[in-house]
């Protein structure tokens, strides 16, 4: 059993189902929609998840297949039957498993994280946002960053992503202003938003910054 699954002992819905289906399936293989069920039934059970009724979790797969074929995620050739989408790479994309050390040298920053306890309330909710806070740093390494989330704040904090640009601060500012603009709900001591690392991937693409390296994290 996974310690650290996020949905151990949860009833799961469709916004917790499509956090994980993605990699649960290869790029570009068809799958069927009931084959989907299962693979995520057996990740869910294996790693601690409460169990549910049969119905209740089709329509929460169901559900959930749909959300991440809008987004582009995922495609539907035939009636059902999926495929996940290889991704346009504007941004180098890297996953990491929080375990691995990576060292990436250059300082300045923007890093994206959120408490863990947000994120549930709002997937139970079946809401697609919640508090994340947006950082420009400039003393700590990536390196560091990602040493702090997987050791000291592992409990209570999950990191989203980080990403380097030349001009960083500025780009931050910019997020900032668009979320505003947006009226979503802030947090302007913390530097908290209501929003979601989905939402804030779409501004910087939005935006058009040059981005040396966009790391993304995943917690296999």
């Amino acid at each position: 059993m996974n310690t650290t699954y996020e949905y151990a002992g949860v009833i799961l819905n469709a916004k917790m189902v499509e956090t994980f289906i993605p990699k649960l399936l290869k790029s570009n293989e068809l799958k069927k929609r009931e084959d989907i069920i299962e693979l995520v039934r057996e990740y869910h059970i294996s790693n601690g998840g409460a169990n549910q009724t049969k119905t209740s979790l089709v329509s929460a797969v169901k559900n959930g297949l749909e959300s991440l074929r809008k987004k582009g995620i995922l495609e539907k050739p035939l009636e059902g039957f999926y495929k996940k989408i290889i991704e346009d790479q504007e941004l180098e994309r890297v996953e990491l498993n929080s375990s691995k050390d990576k060292e990436i040298e250059k300082k300045e920053c923007i890093y994206i994280y959120y408490a863990k306890k947000d994120k549930l309330e709002a997937q139970k909710k079946e809401i697609d946002s919640w508090v994340c806070k947006i950082i420009y740093e400039k003393k700590l390494t990536i390196d560091k960053i990602f040493r702090l989330f997987s050791k000291e704040y592992s409990d209570q904090y999950e990191l989203a992503f980080v990403l380097k640009t030349e001009k960083a601060e500025q780009l931050t500012t910019t997020i900032l202003d668009i979320l505003k603009l947006r009226g979503r709900n802030s947090d302007l001591f913390n530097q908290g938003f209501e929003t979601s690392p989905q939402e804030l991937k779409e501004i910087i693409k939005f935006i058009g910054a040059k981005i040396e390296t966009f790391i993304e994290i995943t917690n296999e």
